[in-house]
């Protein structure tokens, strides 16, 4: 949001365009995260942890988690297991933030709908968010 304020404008009139679009942006993206939050799914999620957590609160099993490298040992057990666990999309890579084209998100983005047809894929271009949804039957 404050980008518009470190960027140079040729006249105030801009400036206040770009900061105003920048905040109704970021106004968009807080009533979108408030909607998410009190999504039945969501409050579905936080109440089944409430419930774990009271059968088992405690969480000493998590200490014994190494920090890092769970993902290449996560790859290698799937591996042993005779599994391929790569995702077989073009552009799997993309970065979203400011890296990666605008193109090349879309792509992913389609080669992602066209693998999980069970999901609905909501793109943002202008928030940069991705939100997707399991279709319900």
């Amino acid at each position: 949001m404050v980008e518009p304020l470190r960027t140079k404008h040729e006249t105030p009139e801009q400036m206040f365009k770009a900061f105003s679009q920048a905040a109704s942006g970021r106004t968009r993206a807080l009533a979108d995260f408030r909607t998410a939050w009190r999504d039945q799914t969501t409050q579905a999620i936080f109440e089944r942890a409430k419930q774990s957590q009271k059968l088992n609160s405690d969480l000493s099993a998590g200490a014994s988690l190494p920090r890092y490298g769970w993902s290449e040992s996560n790859a290698q057990k799937l591996a042993d297991d005779g599994v391929d666990g790569s995702i077989d999309t073009p552009n799997h890579h993309a970065e979203i933030n400011g890296v990666g084209s605008e193109q090349t998100v879309e792509q992913t983005i389609n080669a992602f709908k066209a693998a999980h047809p069970e999901f609905t894929v909501d793109y943002d271009a202008q928030n940069e968010t991705i939100k997707v949804h399991k279709t319900r039957p």
